[in-house]
């Protein structure tokens, strides 16, 4: 009996080694899983707020280009009138 007795000792420390290691181990993995959805959700947010800056860009863009187009149509109107103004000057 005496031999068995340090081999059944042996067995449950070993067996309670690998429960607290295995305990360790899951602590570890909740944290990583934690941190990986906090990561997640934080690029979630990210890509929300870059596709909002895009889109806001594309509108600011193609407000630009009116604006452009209305400023020229202007000036080429402000060049004729004082074209005619020219000529009305000269007669």
């Amino acid at each position: 009996m005496c031999t068995q007795t340090p081999n059944i000792v042996f067995q449950s420390s070993a067996g309670s080694v690998l429960e607290k290691r295995v305990e360790e181990l899951s602590q570890e993995l909740r944290k990583a899983e934690a941190k990986n959805s906090s990561l997640n959700k934080d690029l979630t947010t990210r890509s929300q707020a870059v596709d909002g800056a895009r889109a806001e860009c594309a509108s600011l863009r193609s407000k630009l280009q009116e604006l452009e187009r209305a400023l020229t149509e202007s000036d080429q109107s402000s060049r004729q009138m004082e074209e005619r103004l020219k000529v009305h000057h000269s007669l």
